[in-house]
């Protein structure tokens, strides 16, 4: 039942079909394309102030390659490797199925296999670019060791992309820092299908690579690679123009340094534009992410997936991100260290090289005010929101380490915690047991007659809402590997507002839902011949009045228990 072949039939039919679909959908593209004209025409009235000056100091000068015969470089390189076969490990020894975790189980996955990705560009969240690339992977395998290897592959690209770019960083350092950042629990579980944070290192890293031989060169095609990536990165995730925000303000202060601006400034405010062409381009895209912001997202209350993942207080996201934002306090402090060192000198490292660190500050500070942690059940304790802040952190220390030994310190400190991190979200991924119990849903019907499969199932308490998006999962992942096999999904519903929605989706259910879930029934109590599942975290009152009108289990794991209810 869970092995899917490695390809897909009728790939090529399918490759249109979902790339077609994924660009013309939600009426992204034409946007893109006048953001795209827009500061095409800004690098044009611009062009002899960009072929003239220098941007601010924001990278460095030295270029560090590897070295063979260096020892140090071996290690280096022997650490980064040794950290990505961990990473391998770590991913293949998760459960390879769409039981992996509620997101992989729900709606959006099982349409995304079928229909190819639907760009987000609506009032919930503006991520076009977002999971691009899967409409393709989609079109040709449904094979999860395929989707594997693939994410294994983007993964070693974005890798390669770091260490291009901080290739100021001598070379045994920045092989040490990449195998560092590869095992922190904030980059490790990410590895996993459902997240789009690899796609952001590579935008970035590039958009960062093609400025850097802009400021060099002049050229316009690094200018155009820069624009290029630098939407990519904006239009797949909403924290970017954050991160890109930080690197213009640095900028801004830089000249403000450089007594470039000046009160009188402002008396000719277009000829002090003049004299910041990148950053005026770099405006121009941040404000045209802005624009289609206020368009078409709602206040942050209304917003769903801001409320559904804003935290309570500020206590708590600090508990939550302790790791992360340690790592970035310290960067700060020494970065601060450094500014005073060199208070006389107009060569301040705030600016050299440090407005990367404001760019991922500036991360952080969003995250801060708008309080986000991802609340789900899959998501809860992976801090991927601070990844860019974690990577330029981690960057910043290395960069700045001299010391051998304080440079090991820093490094077991991080990896010995990072062990523990990620041991503890190993042990609580859940996949598995979702999986053993489909797998003895599974040997019911191969024992039975092709009487329909009723399945009463009660979840761990939560609210309301995630309780029913929890068996509507269920019930979407058992119709992938079920169908057409007749099964029905019956659970009791807790509102007026949950029972609604079940009733809608009967009524829906014949013109869509078919193709992606099994009939849903509210129902207060298991009836005769009913196979019920019941987690064991919940014992609530009335799923203790449930199992004791049931016999002993016929199957049960860690989390579940099944009963045949007669």
């Amino acid at each position: 039942m869970f092995d899917i072949p490695l390809f897909r039939d009728h790939i090529l039919e399918n490759l249109l079909k979902f790339n077609s679909a994924i660009l013309i959908s939600r009426l992204w593209l034409p946007w893109l394309l006048i953001v795209a004209a827009v500061l095409a025409l800004a690098v044009w009235i611009l062009r002899r102030p960009l072929k003239e000056g220098l941007w601010a100091g924001l990278f460095y000068d030295e270029q560090y390659k590897f070295n063979r015969r260096s020892p140090k470089d071996w290690w280096g390189l022997f650490f980064l490797v040794a950290a990505f076969v961990i990473t391998g490990v770590y991913v293949f020894s998760l459960e390879n199925s769409l039981f992996e975790s509620f997101d992989t189980m729900g709606f959006g996955t099982m349409r995304n296999m079928k229909e190819g990705v639907v760009p987000n560009f609506d009032t919930i969240r503006i991520t076009p670019l977002a999971f691009w690339d899967l409409s393709t992977l989609y079109a040709v395998t449904h094979n999860i060791y395929m989707i594997k290897s693939y994410l294994l592959a983007q993964l070693a690209v974005a890798v390669v992309c770091m260490y291009c770019f901080f290739n100021y960083i001598p070379v045994a350092r920045r092989l040490t820092m990449l195998a560092v950042f590869l095992l922190t629990p904030t980059m490790l579980q990410t590895a996993q299908i459902i997240f789009s944070e690899r796609e952001i290192i590579i935008a970035v890293m590039l958009s960062l690579i093609c400025l850097r031989h802009f400021c060099r060169t002049q050229k316009f095609r690094w200018l155009t690679g820069f624009l290029f990536f630098m939407i990519m990165a904006l239009y797949t995730k909403e924290n970017c123009v954050l991160f890109y925000f930080g690197i213009v303000v640095a900028s801004v202060l830089y000249r403000i340094w450089q007594e470039d601006i000046t009160p009188r400034s402002f008396l000719h405010p277009w000829r002090t534009l003049g004299k910041m062409p990148l950053e005026v381009l770099l405006g121009i895209g941040l404000f045209s992410f802005l624009v289609t912001y206020s368009l078409l997202i709602p206040s942050t209350d209304e917003n769903l997936y801001l409320s559904f993942n804003q935290s309570s207080s500020l206590q708590e996201f600090i508990r939550y991100y302790g790791f992360e934002l340690s790592l970035l306090t310290a960067a700060v402090v020494v970065l601060l260290w450094q500014m005073q060192k060199h208070s006389d000198s107009r060569i301040n490292p705030m600016f050299r090289g440090g407005g990367l660190l404001v760019g991922g500050i500036s991360v952080a500070a969003g995250m801060i005010i708008l309080g986000l942690i991802p609340k789900t059940w899959h998501l809860y304790g992976k801090t991927y929101y601070l990844l860019l802040p974690t990577l330029f952190a981690l960057a910043w220390l290395f960069q700045n380490m001299r010391n051998f030994v304080v440079l090991m310190l820093v490094s077991v400190t991080i990896l010995a915690y990072s062990a523990r991190a990620d041991i503890i979200g190993y042990t609580s991924e859940e996949g598995h047991y979702y999986r053993q119990v489909a797998d003895f849903m599974a040997q019911q019907r191969q024992e039975t007659t092709q009487e329909p499969i009723n399945i009463f199932l009660i979840e761990r308490p939560c609210p309301d809402e995630r309780q029913i998006w929890a068996f509507e999962t269920w019930n979407m992942a058992y119709h992938y590997y079920f169908y057409p096999y007749p099964m029905v999904f019956k659970t009791k519903f807790y509102n007026l507002k949950d029972l609604k929605r079940m009733l809608y989706n009967k009524i829906v259910y014949d013109k869509l839902l078919y193709q992606y879930a099994y009939p849903m029934i509210p129902q207060n109590k298991p009836q005769t011949g009913d196979w019920v599942i019941i987690h064991k975290q919940n014992r609530e009152p009335d799923t203790l009045n449930i199992i004791k009108d049931l016999s002993e289990p016929s199957y049960e794991n860690k989390l579940f228990e099944v009963y045949h209810a007669k």
